[in-house]
């Protein structure tokens, strides 16, 4: 990696959002949890789900230009499946977000966008599919 690379890559790092996008990977939407909130908490989780999107897309150029490989962390959590289940009327990316992270979990774990254990074992699993581990 380039000096210059390597210079603005632990700047990103150091800005604190590097913990939510590093490690070559996309990041999932835990916003999408607003669905939860009513008529207004669905149009911000469409409106966050756009922007997450294009944030990943970014990602993916950056790390084609250099020839890395990205996980694809934002398809394995499904954050563009809108189909609601008909028993709990939610959306399947909502309720993934809400299962794998501790975005709707209860003070004093919660909320909070990072992955629980098993977002992280889903995260494991788009490294692995990525890397092409048996």
């Amino acid at each position: 990696m380039g000096r210059a690379l390597a210079k603005h890559f632990l700047l990103f790092e150091a800005s604190g959002f590097g913990e939510f996008a590093s490690g070559r990977r996309g990041v999932s939407d835990p916003f999408l949890a607003a669905w939860t909130l009513g008529t207004s908490g669905q149009a911000l989780a469409k409106a966050t789900l756009q922007v997450t999107t294009a944030f990943n897309g970014i990602l993916q150029s950056a790390y084609q230009a250099f020839a890395i490989p990205m996980a694809g962390v934002a398809s394995a959590y499904r954050i563009s499946d809108f189909t609601i289940i008909p028993v709990l009327n939610l959306p399947v990316n909502v309720l993934l977000e809400l299962t794998w992270t501790w975005i709707g979990a209860p003070a004093p774990l919660g909320p909070d966008i990072h992955p629980n254990n098993l977002g992280y074992a889903v995260i494991a699993g788009a490294f692995a599919k990525k890397i092409s581990v048996p």
